[in-house]
């Protein structure tokens, strides 16, 4: 089941664009971008509150694994499935769980530009928003096929997330 909080907020939570709604992010007017500080009661006069001093690590663990279950829309157990393996392969553990998590259908459709959001179905609509298709696919935008040209490198995947402090996380259990 799906969690189903407002998009936004966590985009704002996490400090970063997760490019939850499609659409307004494109047009420049994401909740993170009008509003840069984390929800909440924000102290006097609507001004954003104090931050904490420094963070644990195993806060910033989890920070980065929230953030890539946000960003793939994904629960906890499959992120920890994907986890488990990408340690099997010989390659890099953070690299191969990007490299998994690129891979899933609802990706390969948004990173063709086919929907406006990871989560959106009305493909037909998302297409007039120009998304940048990125160089490991190659979309046909009349016919709304496309191709799997190679596995993504770590370069060429762009996420707001680090997936070595993911990886320790899970290390640890």
């Amino acid at each position: 089941m799906a969690r189903r909080s407002p998009v936004e907020k966590r985009s704002r939570r996490a400090g970063v664009e997760l490019g939850l709604k499609g659409a307004r992010q494109v047009a420049g007017t994401s909740g993170h971008t009008r509003r840069p500080y984390p929800p909440g009661q924000q102290g006097r006069a609507g001004q954003p509150g104090r931050r904490r001093k420094r963070d644990s690590d195993y806060l910033a663990q989890l920070k980065e694994k929230q953030k890539l279950q946000w960003f793939y829309g994904i629960q906890a157990g499959q992120l920890r499935r994907y986890y488990d393996a990408s340690r099997r392969q010989p390659e890099a553990t953070g690299d191969e769980l990007l490299r998994l998590l690129e891979q899933r259908l609802d990706n390969i459709v948004y990173r063709l530009g086919f929907a406006g959001t990871r989560a959106q179905a009305l493909m037909r609509d998302a297409i007039s928003l120009g998304f940048r298709v990125p160089d490991w696919v190659a979309a046909d935008q009349e016919a709304l096929s496309g191709r799997v040209l190679h596995h993504p490198q770590r370069a060429e995947v762009d996420v707001p997330a680090e997936e070595n402090r993911v990886v320790e996380f899970f290390a640890k259990f």
